[in-house]
């Protein structure tokens, strides 16, 4: 959406002419009315001092109850010193520039920037086709230490584009809550800068489907993007400098994709997939994780985190996960990714593939005993997390898409088979293929280290 610039002697304060509304079916179904706040009736100040919520809040109701339009913010900062903004169905809120523009939480105020009239009630309906763009968002937090986010919100078919976010006490965006009757779905998030928020810079909550955030630029939360739901595409984002995951993946999300991101210099876990409820309908499954640079700057702790690490206490509770075409790294100088791709406890089915894994204190991928169906095709091998040695003379069927060396070193071995055929060896290198087994005897259990080929 292209808005040009207007003079206020040019244009009356029932103007359509201001905006050029070919972007999106949202931006033609708002395009009933567009009010500027500064102008009578509603005179707000944008001066920094004054409690503009009255002003735009009323603004924001006049173009609802006329069906739809858009409230237009000139340069300035709007102070909210009385309560949120209250969004309504068919509104658009826009400003000059997300630096020109800024709507500010007043002091005490201790509650969301902006919300709707649906956010937070059991049972209420979603409410939707809203857009805003172009403003900064400033949630004031030391001055609200019971504040809330920036954006609280059940919108669906809604965009959030082109805003600056920043000093909220919980999340940047926050879209859902637990107890929806209705679905927040369809919403896209793209060109957003999102900074120093106390939870999520971006939390879509259960009862929620379908949403996309593209390049965004989101850094120093807690984490980057929290999933507690379906259908979330993350694409060509920047996600830096989180105290937690860059991006968390839990609940009942499924048809997931994160692709093409660089996360970078999170303290823990760049991406964590887990599952922490049996709630909702079938499996929780159908994820992709593709062409994303992972790097591991600024770990809190060295040999304790990975890059990609999936996990899950529910029996079978993570399938149909596809890892491919990532790089996972850290600096050799800083404290490193204990495993490049972990998949821990209940994964199945899952694919990895064309991943470029280097400095991992321990290995390029582990595996866990209760992980089933597990291929791994690794570009220019690497040491693999090694499954658990098996009870003395109990054959071990290679778990991985790919050849494999194993290494043997210690104990006191008394033969080595490979496809149920003595070696003649206790010790050293042997090769397996996808698909052979390995039989080691012993009376004491040796190491083994396994890298693929």
């Amino acid at each position: 959406m292209t808005i040009r610039e207007v003079s206020a002697a040019d244009t009356p304060n029932d103007g359509r002419a201001i905006w050029n509304n070919n972007d999106y079916e949202l931006a033609q179904r708002l395009n009933a009315l567009a009010l500027i706040v500064t102008r009578a009736p509603y005179d707000a100040q944008g001066d920094g001092v004054a409690d503009d919520r009255p002003a735009i809040q009323a603004a924001i109701d006049d173009c609802h109850n006329a069906g739809g339009g858009y409230v237009y913010l000139p340069a300035g900062t709007y102070m909210l010193n009385s309560g949120s903004l209250v969004l309504k169905d068919n509104i658009g809120l826009t400003g000059a520039g997300k630096h020109n523009t800024i709507v500010q939480l007043g002091n005490g105020v201790n509650a969301p920037v902006i919300t709707d009239d649906a956010a937070g009630t059991a049972g209420s309906h979603a409410f939707g086709r809203v857009h805003l763009s172009h403003f900064g968002i400033h949630g004031n937090r030391e001055q609200n230490p019971e504040g809330r986010e920036g954006i609280f919100t059940t919108a669906y078919y809604s965009v959030f584009e082109h805003l600056e976010i920043s000093q909220c006490q919980t999340h940047g965006i926050r879209m859902g809550f637990d107890g929806m009757t209705n679905v927040s779905s369809q919403n896209r998030v793209i060109g957003c800068r999102i900074a120093v928020c106390g939870g999520a810079g971006i939390y879509f909550d259960i009862n929620g489907v379908d949403h996309t955030v593209s390049e965004n630029y989101i850094r120093n939360c807690d984490f980057g993007v929290v999933i507690n739901n379906g259908g979330v595409r993350i694409v060509n984002n920047g996600l830096f400098g989180h105290l937690k995951a860059a991006v968390q993946v839990r609940q009942t999300a499924y048809n997931i994709i994160i692709a093409s991101n660089d996360l970078n210099a999170n303290n823990q876990h760049a991406i964590y997939v887990t599952r922490t409820t049996v709630e909702g309908s079938g499996p929780w499954s159908q994820m992709l994780i593709t062409g994303n640079s992972i790097l591991g700057d600024f770990l809190e702790a060295d040999d304790q985190f990975d890059g990609i690490y999936v996990e899950t206490s529910v029996p079978a509770g993570i399938n149909q996960l596809t890892i491919t075409g990532n790089k996972i790294f850290t600096r050799s100088d800083s404290k490193n990714y204990r495993y490049g791709i972990h998949l821990a406890n209940n994964v199945v089915q899952a694919r990895c593939s064309g991943n470029h894994i280097s400095n991992t204190t321990k290995a390029a991928y582990q595996v866990g005993s209760n992980c089933v169906d597990i291929d791994i095709d690794s570009i220019g091998g690497g040491v693999l997390g090694p499954p658990t040695l098996p009870q003395s003379g109990e054959s071990l069927i290679n778990p991985y898409h790919t050849g494999v060396t194993v290494y043997l070193t210690g104990g006191d071995v008394i033969g080595v088979a490979i496809g149920g055929h003595e070696t003649g060896m206790t010790s050293g290198s042997f090769r397996i293929s996808a698909g052979q087994s390995i039989t080691v005897t012993y009376r004491e259990a040796p190491m083994w280290t396994w890298f693929a080929d």
